[in-house]
């Protein structure tokens, strides 16, 4: 199962952005290579709850980059860091730089700009139940 190995905040300049970004450390495990395409369900399941998503540009450059990237088939990871800035987004706050980097044979680096330190520590906590929630078949509770 995925696993959060560590969250970093850097409140000013560093090595990844001269604005405040967070970096999570994310253990993939057995879902290192497996693309939102083959999770039965998962595109559909992430839209419903997060429809902002719709809006996010991505690589592509684009509102709706995002989308068209879950349809071929895009990793967690990324799907996380999206997550992380739409999560802002809908609170009001207009973050939108984040990377995604594969670190290890099954971790990756998520960075991603954040405005409230506070917020982020706490939606972080929320992603990882929300992603893990979904993969365990567990019902989550947005209350």
């Amino acid at each position: 199962m995925i696993k959060l190995l560590g969250l970093q905040v850097f409140d000013g300049p560093s090595v990844y952005s001269h604005k405040p970004v967070v970096r999570l450390s994310i253990k993939m495990e057995e879902y290192i290579d497996t693309p939102s395409t083959e999770l039965e369900g998962f595109n559909a399941f992430l839209i419903s709850h997060f429809p902002g998503l719709a809006s996010h540009h991505c690589s592509k450059g684009y509102a709706g980059g995002f989308l068209e990237r879950l349809e071929e088939g895009t990793y967690l990871a990324h799907i996380i860091e999206h997550l992380c800035l739409e999560i802002q987004s809908v609170l009001g706050y207009d973050v939108r730089y984040g990377k995604t980097r594969r670190t290890e044979d099954d971790c990756y680096d998520i960075v991603f700009g954040y405005e409230r330190k506070r917020i982020v520590i706490a939606c972080v906590p929320f992603i990882m139940d929300f992603i893990t929630g979904f993969l365990g078949k567990r019902d989550f509770d947005f209350e």
